[in-house]
């Protein structure tokens, strides 16, 4: 995650979302790269992790986009490569790798790394040499003059295993937004994949990423300090303004479900007769364990600072703390009753009306008997990913919480 302090407090967006909102902004003011109606694959290749989420491109000035995808990624960023020559370094050394020890091991792989970022697999580049520490030749290893020579072709074979990870990466992406809800029309949207990150800046990814691309006439952005991008993006999201026409605006969708528990009102055919029970105030038939969705996985685009409303109520006779619990769930159809292998509780909003008067309650009458009704929203405001949730009864709110919620991934 990149986040500024402000004096608005922490804010926190995704790597993908800081690196895709630096090159929007440098795109849009300084090339006509990116464009109104585009829609971007953004590829953020680290050191460990490949990220990948795609926007549509509303509008460039001021910045409006749409997170069309949910994100993906895996672990195949480049110290994997590091891996792969490590295993090669081992095997090229035979017997002389154990008499090295373990700090000029370390010395070897990140003298690896300049080989690693110059690496094009350009006809002139026949070869590439590591400094060895402590090691003049050894013949049978390819070590001369303290160097060890790897071929070009040795190289590719580092390289590749984990550049076509990151394509198939990049081509389900693909595939999610042309054939997703989020149709691409082509003659409308031009889809382009945007490489950042420290291995964003890799030639040889973007040119095994442009060589697939180029067949399905979709192009490739490399922009200039792409493995700082991040930083930077999260730079301009603390130093913009907070609201008015100059705030980027930036729609997600959720990776997850989001509700709560309820009782609902026993409908035959829907409800199971294992949850059904009588409300001992209004003698209603209710089913409970049944759970309302106020957040549903890809389903509903969020804009920060989207406040959800859902009316609830309670029949009680004596005035006590009141606990709701925010839930979610991961799968693409959340069910409809709560069920614990596949709904996960996160957290329990405690709301304590006890010190208001029972006459601010309505009241009611069974058996000759008075008991009260409390009719309450609860409400939701999502901030940078963060979803604050409260109660609010007759204009107070009570019982606020902040819970984190996955909109990236």
């Amino acid at each position: 995650m990149a986040g500024i302090v402000s004096e608005h407090g922490l804010e926190i967006l995704s790597e993908p979302e800081a690196a895709a909102l630096y090159t929007f902004k440098y795109a849009g003011h300084s090339s006509s790269m990116i464009r109104a109606n585009d829609r971007i694959v953004v590829c953020d290749a680290g050191g460990g992790t490949v990220d990948l989420i795609s926007y549509d491109v509303l509008q460039v000035e001021p910045l409006i986009v749409r997170e069309c995808a949910a994100g993906t990624g895996d672990y195949c960023g480049s110290t994997f490569i590091d891996r792969n020559f490590e295993r090669l370094f081992a095997l090229r050394m035979g017997r002389h790798y154990d008499a090295l020890r373990p700090e000029h091991h370390q010395q070897v792989v990140k003298n690896f790394e300049t080989a690693k970022m110059a690496f094009r697999d350009a006809p002139g580049q026949h070869k590439f040499f590591v400094n060895i520490p402590t090691v003049d030749e050894i013949k049978e290893a390819g070590v001369e003059g303290g160097h060890l020579g790897i071929s070009r072709q040795e190289m590719r074979s580092l390289f590749d295993p984990v550049v076509d990870q990151i394509i198939d990466l990049i081509k389900h992406q693909v595939m999610i937004v042309s054939q997703g809800p989020q149709r691409v029309n082509v003659r409308r949207i031009r889809p382009s994949i945007l490489l950042v990150g420290g291995f964003g800046e890799s030639e040889y990814l973007h040119k095994r990423v442009s060589q697939w691309a180029s067949q399905y006439d979709v192009q490739v952005i490399q922009p200039r300090e792409a493995s700082t991008a991040i930083v930077r993006g999260a730079v301009l999201k603390g130093i913009e303004p907070q609201s008015g026409p100059g705030k980027t605006q930036v729609t997600r969708v959720a990776r997850r479900s989001y509700g709560a528990p309820t009782s609902q009102l026993f409908i035959p055919g829907m409800h199971l007769e294992e949850d059904a029970f009588y409300d001992r105030f209004t003698g209603r038939k209710m089913a409970k364990n049944q759970i309302s969705w106020f957040i549903r996985k890809q389903h509903q685009p969020v804009t920060d600072d989207h406040t959800f409303s859902y009316a609830f109520s309670r029949h009680f006779r004596t005035v006590t703390p009141w606990t709701d619990t925010l839930v979610s769930c991961e799968a693409d159809r959340p069910p409809t009753r709560y069920d614990p292998a596949v709904v996960r509780k996160h957290c329990n909003i405690v709301s304590d009306l006890t010190h208001l008067k029972k006459s601010r309650f309505s009241r009611r009458w069974k058996n000759w008997r008075p008991y009260y009704m409390a009719e309450y929203e609860l409400v939701m405001n999502l901030k940078n990913n963060n979803l604050g949730f409260a109660l609010h009864y007759k204009g107070n709110r009570y019982g606020a919480t902040n819970v984190n919620v996955d909109f990236e991934g």
